[in-house]
């Protein structure tokens, strides 16, 4: 977006993400569990990147064991029954060398 000046005002990745509302839409979820349950058998641990509010979840709890969320900002609603680990996955990879 313009900033003062005509230059770009650069945002940091937690207000990027806290845009999103940590939230896509059922039809992007209902896909993903479709996916996943045509590859995976059950059981195991889901690590869901990007994870938002971990709406997710919900639609795949049923095939794994455990759940953990990474996501630069922890969101309300995070299942209570989840493991959180917060990351900043740009600046992250790029120091490993990555380009996220």
């Amino acid at each position: 977006s313009p900033g003062r000046g005509g230059g770009v005002t650069q945002l940091t990745v937690e207000e990027r993400a806290r845009r999103s509302l940590g939230s896509s839409g059922d039809a992007i979820y209902r896909m993903v569990a479709n996916a996943v349950a045509a590859r995976h058998p059950g059981g195991g641990t889901l690590a869901d990147v990007g994870c938002g509010s971990g709406r997710l979840w919900p639609f795949l709890r049923g095939r794994f064991d455990r759940y953990v969320g990474v996501d630069a900002v922890r969101y309300d609603g995070f299942p209570a029954e989840g493991e959180f680990h917060a990351a900043d996955l740009s600046k992250d990879l790029a120091a490993a060398g990555w380009s996220a």
